[in-house]
């Protein structure tokens, strides 16, 4: 048995939101009160759990079995999704 953590972090620095005028144009009232033309940097973190077993017949290979939080830190939606 084996068992792994894995941390990612990541940091995105500012950039200008090219499809603003267009999403702006196409959205809803809502999508329109969260739109920007500018996103601000911000960082993430996400986990990932690894589990193997090896079975002690070697015909039977190995299992592996892996989970991951992808986004743990407080990141508004519309950008979650694009990470």
């Amino acid at each position: 048995m084996r068992h792994s953590i894995t941390a990612i972090g990541r940091y995105m620095g500012s950039y200008e939101d090219l499809a603003y005028e267009n999403v702006f144009e196409t959205g809803n009232d809502f999508v329109r009160s969260i739109a920007t033309d500018k996103i601000d940097s911000y960082s993430t973190l996400a986990l990932q759990y690894t589990y193997a077993h090896e079975w002690a017949n070697e015909n039977l290979g190995t299992n592996r079995s892996t989970r991951c939080v992808r986004c743990i830190t407080p990141v508004p939606l519309c950008r979650q999704l694009e990470l």
